[in-house]
């Protein structure tokens, strides 16, 4: 008989789609990267980070989303049922690590990040229903610094949120 796997989470939806942020050294500069939670017990996280001045995409499964290094907490910013995940993937994985995305000077984990979400929710893609990318951007960044002490001294359980500037069904 097959053991179950844990929940990672009960408070996260599954199919939800979210932003995370980790812990930099200053409570306005966070790491940035999107999960999406396919099982109860796993999902995505999709991010990039620097190795000296380039930038490697570094993308896998997790059952630890919650448990992850530095988190300081996820936001709810759309949904994509499990069963068509490799959409998002496509999507997240057609986005170059070598060039800064259109509209932004410089590429880095929170361009990047942004420049996903935006194409999650334009074209045939339905996945984020954000109208105005930088209000998310200064959301998530409030909520960040709000939630930033308390990921420095590790309290948990950490903070999940639904974005109140995307729209959620």
């Amino acid at each position: 008989m097959a053991q179950r796997q844990p929940v990672v989470d009960s408070r996260l939806v599954v199919g939800g789609i979210y932003i995370m942020v980790f812990l930099r050294d200053t409570p306005e500069n966070f790491h940035w990267a999107l999960y999406h939670h396919l099982t109860e017990s796993s999902g995505t996280k999709y991010h990039i980070k620097g190795i000296g001045v380039a930038w490697i995409a570094d993308h896998g499964t997790t059952s630890g989303v919650m448990r992850s290094m530095y988190l300081i907490g996820v936001m709810r910013i759309g949904y994509c049922a499990p069963q068509d995940y490799l959409k998002v993937d496509t999507v997240v994985r057609s986005v170059p690590t070598d060039q800064a995305p259109p509209g932004y000077n410089s590429l880095t984990c929170r361009t990047w990040a942004l420049h996903v979400v935006r194409l999650l929710g334009s074209g045939s893609n339905d996945y984020v229903r954000c109208n105005d990318i930088g209000a998310l951007e200064q959301k998530v960044t409030k909520w960040g610094a709000e939630n930033y002490d308390s990921a420095y001294v590790n309290e948990q359980p950490r903070p999940i949120e639904n974005s109140k500037v995307c729209q959620l069904d």
